[in-house]
This record gives structure tokens, sequence and C-alpha cells, in this order.
């Protein structure tokens, strides 16, 4: 199962057995692994999509594999950009089986790239309101300005706050750093 959060403001979850809420933010995506039970109940206004695979194919090895024991949440806009799309698809009517399946292919060559990769996951994000606010600015800009050459200070004075300051609750609300997620952006 995956949760992604396409667009609207930061939004709260929670899954059972959590002790707290966990957060997210437009660009990010929780993936729930598929042996555990989850039942999730949203709080705030934002843009997310639900998504899971049925079909007559068994589960990938790789998706079986997957060290993942709790749901997990990273920073992807391939990701969030193919749902967007696939949703616009669904929505307007015209469903194109061939090419729905190779959204739903794309999808999941991305996550895979992203769940085999040891620093991606970031767990549960139990930031606060204001650093989820700075994050979903700082990502905002950086998507609005992919093509010219931001850095980690320009994107800190953006947000009005201090180098370290700014990076710690970039970090603290993805789970990635700033610095990270630029480069990341640019190459995808």
């Amino acid at each position: 199962l995956l949760l992604v959060h396409t667009a609207g403001k930061p939004i709260s979850y929670r899954a059972p057995g959590d002790p707290g809420a966990r957060q997210s933010i437009p660009g990010l995506v929780t993936f729930v692994p598929q042996h555990v039970r989850t039942e999730v109940a949203l709080r705030g206004v934002g843009e997310g999509t639900l998504l899971y695979f049925e079909t007559e194919r068994e589960i990938p090895s790789w998706l079986r594999r997957a060290r993942y024991t709790e749901p997990v949440t990273f920073p992807n806009e391939v990701i969030v950009s193919v749902t967007r799309r696939l949703m616009h698809e669904l929505e307007s009517g015209r469903v194109d089986n061939a090419y729905l399946t190779t959204l739903g292919n794309a999808l999941l060559a991305e996550l895979r790239r992203e769940l085999t990769r040891p620093e991606s996951a970031v767990g549960p994000t139990a930031a606060s309101r204001s650093e989820l606010r700075i994050a979903h600015a700082a990502m905002q800009l950086v998507q609005a300005h992919l093509g010219k050459r931001l850095t980690v200070a320009d994107l800190a004075r953006a947000c009005g706050l201090g180098l370290t300051s700014f990076s710690d609750a970039f970090r603290d609300a993805t789970g990635t750093t700033p610095h990270r997620y630029l480069r990341r952006a640019r190459i995808e």
C-alpha cells in the first residue's frame, strides 16, 4: 500500500499500534509493507492518493523481500508525479489499459529504486507543524526552480531561517537533508 501525498497542506495520520500521529506533506510517500495490517485515519486538508496493486500476478519478489516491518516515509517527486498522472488518466474517463499499465510499472520501478537504497526510508515523521511548513515551502521552491542554481543557503534565506535551523527542520520533516533532496530533485 502506498500513501502518496500529492498536494494540499500537511496532514497527520495514525496507524494501529502507533504511539503518536505521523505527519505528511506534499511530496512525501508512505510505503506500508504487505504483511502490516493498517487502518489509516487522515486529519487535515490535503490531497493524497492511496494506491494498492491487485493483479493476477504475484507481488514482485523484491517487494516481498523488503526489509521493512513497519510503514516508512520518504520524499519522492517521481512517485508523486506518476501518481498524479495515473489519477488524471483514471478521472478523465478515457481509460487506456496499456498506458495505465505502463504508468503502474513506472511507479513500481521508482518504488523499487527507492526501497532498495539504504538511506531512503525515514520511518515515522514526528515533525512539528512549523517544521512541516518550512519543508513544504522549501520543496515547492525547489520544484518551481529546478532549472536555476539553488543552494541550501538560498532555501534557508527564502524560508527566513539560518542555515542550521533550516537544515534541522527540513531533515526532521522529511527524513533527508535539504542538500540530498535538492540533488535528487534535479536528477529526477
